[in-house]
């Protein structure tokens, strides 16, 4: 009912056009509000899949990037409460997270929280009570690199548009590869472990890399969702100018992109959280990455006091 109704709205607004421009005037505005109501299904298909979309260069450049950037998020979002969940079932944790689920598909912000706050509660807790062990978290961080050859090729389509240039740079930056990264808990203690303490050493080693990794990817991937967010703004400012499908895209892609950049600050917190609990950093083979990592683990520290 709704659907005809805008037919008809449309239709009469077009009509005068017909009789001005011709029949061509009457299609291309039926096109573009059949567009405009159609949704932006492609953006969930990701960046090549946008790239055949029928819309301007410069919204094309930014939807591709909010993919890119989402795409990255959920997956470290994915990641971090799998390990977090597998280190609470390693070391006997009751389950107060899959309750909190979200319902819908949203992202699972709280249940991430929730599952990592209990990991570090109980690193932490098995950790304090052998603190004659002597035991210190050891860590080689994962260090990211942007391939600079991937945005000049972006970049090769957007002409002069310098938004389609940003959004080229922000999509290359959530595309950046990482070396992994490596854990391990060291005990000085010269007698033998709690079945506790190796527990934890155990399940460290196999699931704190995966935090590690999201806590390298953080800067760049929070830093790039600040700024396709900001300009979504500024397309969708912008919209007069743009068909139907271009908004309807713009709009979807600037509304991934609040909710990516939440996100990946709650992850990178979770993430901060666990490795916190695992005790000081004692050596890194790579210490000018590792002193982004210490920062952020201090940070948590203190925001546990």
């Amino acid at each position: 009912m709704k659907r005809r109704v805008s037919i008809r709205l449309v239709a009469g607004a077009a009509a005068a056009a017909v009789s001005m421009q011709g029949c061509s005037a009457l299609d291309n505005a039926i096109s573009s509000i059949d567009a405009l109501t159609a949704g932006c299904d492609e953006f969930a298909q990701g960046p090549s899949t946008i790239g055949s979309l029928p819309i301007d260069s410069a919204t094309k450049a930014f939807v591709a990037a909010s993919a890119s950037l989402t795409s990255l998020v959920w997956t470290a979002e994915g990641n971090v409460l799998g390990a977090c969940v597998v280190i609470d079932d390693d070391l006997g944790v009751t389950d107060t997270w899959s309750a909190l689920a979200s319902d819908g598909g949203g992202p699972p912000d709280a249940e991430v929280t929730e599952a990592c706050k209990q990991a570090a509660a109980k690193i932490h807790a098995v950790l304090s009570t052998s603190a004659q062990a002597g035991c210190s978290l050891v860590v080689s961080p994962a260090h990211c690199t942007v391939d600079e050859n991937q945005e000049v090729q972006c970049e090769s389509s957007c002409a002069s548009s310098t938004m389609c240039q940003q959004s080229c740079k922000y999509a290359a930056e959530s595309q950046s590869t990482c070396t992994p990264a490596e854990a391990q808990i060291e005990c000085a203690a010269s007698g033998a472990l709690s079945s506790e303490v190796q527990a934890v050493i155990k399940t460290v080693a196999t699931n704190l890399p995966a935090l590690l990794l999201v806590l390298a990817q953080g800067p760049l991937a929070v830093d790039a969702a600040n700024n396709v967010e900001e300009m979504g703004g500024a397309v969708l400012a912008n919209a007069s100018s743009l068909n139907g499908k271009a908004i309807s895209c713009a709009t979807t892609a600037a509304s991934a992109d609040s909710t990516a950049a939440a996100s990946m600050n709650t992850t990178a917190n979770a993430c901060t959280a666990v490795g916190s609990a695992c005790g000081s950093i004692q050596q890194t083979t790579n210490p000018a990455v590792d002193a982004g990592s210490k920062a952020a683990m201090a940070s948590g520290d203190a925001g546990e006091d």
